[in-house]
């Protein structure tokens, strides 16, 4: 027997898993840097980090670059995301908190769960930066945007119509300083100013009743980063990277409208409050290696470890209903190792020739997996790219494809990502 208390327990759960899956995307989840060269390179620049990318990739690196310099960047994604359950429509009390179910049906007689599997979205991700050498140490001052994701979902199923849609962006504020040491080793410190917004809107129409779901935040907070780079040989570079975690506070509005059975009659309910939502930006440690033979052929390898063990879901309402009530819930989320290899081959002075591999385990636990949470697999990257200079203007074109597929309790689930990333940098 349905009752008030536990429609709005249950109810409450589906508000709550549709605001971590907000705050999954705003993370980032970790893209995988910028810069054509870098990506190219499979990633692995850690231990090159020689130009004006290196505000991202190990702020030491800075130290490399004479006089000063001027650098765009641009990133061109398709990403491809397949559940194999699609979008869950359970039973109000049966709704699965972990994987993010936003839709409830109250008695049954609806579908337990819609068909589309497959959603595609496309992010385009610039970048901008500039430097300049003044001789006791090297600034670097960049903006990027290492996350802009949308999706848009919709599917009928019997009569029932459902609508699911994203939109996400977080853009890094950067100031960077490096500092030669000694003529093997340079420092460098990096703060990010991380600025957030977050758009969720669902949406489902039955012939008896209309519910609706809408979130919207903005947030800002800061992460430092420290790089190290070390060359104990003219050939031979190591590097370290070190980005602190932060908890970012995003602040904004909730509103809600959703059925409730009174008698033989449904009643539509309406509630409305502005509500906080803390953010994990997860601390991320980087090692790196370049080597370099023959003057002609460099040689990359990185090894990058992100801590998600601290994700935890974190919301408070300021006015708490059926629906909105605060929560903060460990997600288990785990400890993310990737690997990363990289080579340049230039057959002549201006010409670079560039191919990577990479290996990106995921950080998310196997009960979290899904659409309307965030769909993750372990994944295989490969990349290559071309880089030509003029004088002053070097201009680099790269093209990278992640792609993975995992069964997890008999569903499948498949993320791939294909972009071609572009990039020109000009020394004045």
């Amino acid at each position: 027997m349905l009752t008030l208390r536990g429609i709005s327990v249950s109810l409450f759960v589906v508000v709550l898993v549709f605001a971590l899956s907000t705050s999954i995307l705003a993370s980032g989840y970790e893209s995988g840097g910028f810069g054509s060269r870098a990506i190219s390179m499979g990633g692995a620049y850690v231990g090159l980090a020689d130009d004006w990318t290196a505000i991202y990739w190990n702020p030491a690196g800075l130290t490399q670059l004479a006089g000063c310099g001027v650098g765009f960047n641009s990133d061109y994604l398709n990403i491809e995301t397949e559940d194999g359950n699609s979008i869950a429509n359970s039973v109000i009390g049966q709704t699965n908190s972990d994987q993010g179910d936003i839709f409830f049906q109250l008695t049954g007689g609806e579908p337990s769960q819609f068909n589309k599997e497959k959603v595609t979205s496309v992010s385009f991700l610039p970048a901008l930066g500039v430097y300049y050498n003044l001789h006791f140490c090297t600034i670097g001052v960049g903006a990027y945007v290492p996350l802009a994701f949308s999706c848009n979902w919709e599917d009928t199923v019997s009569g029932i119509d459902a609508t699911y849609e994203t939109e996400t962006s977080l853009i890094a504020y950067n100031i960077s300083v490096a500092r030669q040491i000694t003529p093997q080793l340079s420092v460098g410190l990096g703060l990010n100013i991380l600025d957030g917004s977050l758009k969720r809107h669902a949406k489902k129409v039955t012939p008896l009743y209309t519910y609706t779901l809408d979130m919207k935040a903005d947030g800002i907070q800061l992460q430092g980063i420290v790089g190290l780079l070390y060359r104990p040989l003219e050939c031979l570079a190591v590097g370290v990277s070190y980005k602190t975690e932060s908890q970012v506070k995003f602040k904004g509005d909730a509103s809600a409208t959703y059925p409730l059975p009174s008698g033989t009659n449904l009643v539509i309910l309406q509630e409305e409050s502005d509500y906080t939502q803390k953010l994990l930006v997860p601390v991320q440690v980087g090692l790196g290696v370049a080597y370099t033979a023959m003057g002609s052929l460099t040689l990359t390898a990185d090894w990058v470890r992100t801590d998600w063990s601290d994700f935890y879901r974190d919301i408070d309402y300021k006015v708490e209903g059926a629906l909105f009530k605060d929560s903060k819930v460990d997600q288990q989320w785990m400890v993310s190792n990737r690997i990363r290899l990289g080579a340049e081959y230039c057959p002549v002075e201006d010409l670079a020739i560039r191919a990577g591999f990479g290996l990106d385990p995921r950080g998310v636990s196997d009960r979290a997996v899904s659409q309307t949470n965030l769909i993750d697999a372990d994944r295989k990257i490969v990349s290559f790219g071309v880089g030509y200079k003029w004088n002053n203007l070097a201009a680099d074109l790269g093209y990278v494809y992640a792609f993975g597929r995992e069964t997890i309790q008999d569903v499948e689930y498949e993320k791939n990502t294909s972009g071609l990333v572009s990039s020109l940098h000009y020394e004045f």
